[in-house]
């Protein structure tokens, strides 16, 4: 059983290698640059209210493109709300009504003239209380009288049981994560409406799929599905701190119709990949997935008396179940008190995960180096320069 154990480790590891490679191609950088400042700050939006103050990101990244990309007009077309259903709308319905998705219609002087690039941006998870770090509650179900509010993200997060892909693949072998396809699955009809209905009808050159953390999975699954009809403009997935959204079938049939294609961009002037991944060193989220690690964290964590989990580092805590919203707080008490996803549906979806299937990367990983833990504002700063994220007023 040992020796069997061992043998399947070392074929995960080696599928991991094959699959998840690093990347030694050249990136675009003007609209990566774009693309991870729309990332971050759907999260203020979302978090603070206001708007994506879009004028102000144009300006600072026409300074940043050395003058070669100036913006003749953008302007936020949708963003809408996302919903996590359990047992295909059966069970658990939880929907946060605060902004998980934003579509943005850019028109600019790029590189090679006139482009129009369509942004398509998910939200990664918020994980703090409604109060003064997180005013509009963003993350959570709306508080109503004598109702506990429930988070949407972690919710659907922790719903990690390999499901099939339901959009047609060609390959009935994809299977993905279910948390991750439920919330995309609410999304689903408003992306692809403005993708083939509004991109074809605004000429887009580009449709990019972003976002980070949460927000950069969603972004793989969307990519993955658009590349499949979408034929009048490259998809383009760049993803920040992503974890892993789907097993080695969805990794190779990623790779096939995203990573391993290329695209020639307007904007910034030269072939691409249409896939890359930007993860930080050493990051719990994009590392993990590992899901027998986290299940027997959970069930160790709470084994713990109050003293000691009082005492446990915030690192050890956040870092090994995965959460990263900045603290050690009530939120992480609510979701282990739960067991695994802080929802009523906590029972009936331990019950169905299996954790002894892997999930995998798509490939084309560039790695960026910055401290803090999973924060999008250290990765938009590294990216697109230090000081970048005060300038434009995004904060963790």
């Amino acid at each position: 059983m040992a020796l069997d154990a061992v043998k399947a480790l070392k074929s995960e590891w080696s599928t991991r290698t094959e699959l998840e490679s690093d990347s030694n191609l050249k990136y675009p950088a003007n609209t990566t640059r774009r693309a991870i400042c729309y990332a971050a700050k759907i999260y203020n939006v979302a978090t603070d209210g206001g708007d994506f103050a879009l004028p102000t990101i144009d300006d600072y990244l026409f300074l940043k493109s050395g003058s070669t990309e100036r913006v003749i007009r953008s302007r936020v077309l949708k963003m809408a709300q996302r919903t996590y259903s359990y047992n295909q709308g059966k069970g658990l319905v939880l929907t946060d009504t605060r902004p998980g998705l934003a579509i943005i219609y850019v028109a600019m002087n790029g590189w090679k003239g006139r482009s129009n690039q369509l942004f398509i941006v998910f939200r990664g998870s918020r994980g703090t209380p409604q109060g003064a770090e997180n005013a509009m509650g963003a993350g959570w179900t709306p508080a109503k009288p004598g109702e506990r509010p429930e988070n949407v993200d972690w919710t659907a997060n922790f719903d990690d049981a390999q499901v099939r892909w339901p959009h047609g693949s060609g390959d009935g072998n994809v299977m993905v994560h279910r948390g991750f396809l439920s919330i995309y699955g609410s999304l689903r009809q408003t992306v692809r409406a403005y993708a083939l209905v509004a991109g074809a009808a605004m000429r887009a050159d580009e449709i990019i799929v972003t976002g980070h953390s949460l927000g950069g999975a969603l972004a793989t699954l969307c990519a993955y599905d658009l590349s499949k009809v979408v034929d009048f403009a490259p998809v383009v997935c760049l993803s920040f701190n992503a974890p892993r959204a789907g097993n080695e079938a969805f990794a190779r049939d990623c790779n096939r119709w995203l990573a391993s294609r290329a695209y020639t961009s307007r904007t910034d002037g030269g072939a691409f990949s249409r896939s890359f991944r930007f993860d930080q060193r050493n990051d719990p989220v994009t590392f993990g997935q590992r899901h027998s690690a986290k299940k027997n964290y959970v069930a160790d964590y709470k084994a713990l008396t109050d003293q000691q989990r009082a005492a446990a580092s915030e690192k050890t805590v956040m870092g090994r179940i995965g959460i990263t919203s900045g603290r050690r707080d009530a939120v992480i008490e609510h979701h282990i008190q739960k067991g695994n996803t802080g929802s009523v549906a906590a029972g009936a979806l331990a019950k169905d995960t299996d954790f002894s299937k892997p999930f995998y990367h798509v490939k084309n990983k560039v790695t960026v180096s910055f401290g803090g833990m999973h924060s999008f504002t250290a990765m938009l700063d590294s990216i697109v320069g230090q000081g970048a994220s005060g300038t434009l007023g995004i904060h963790d």
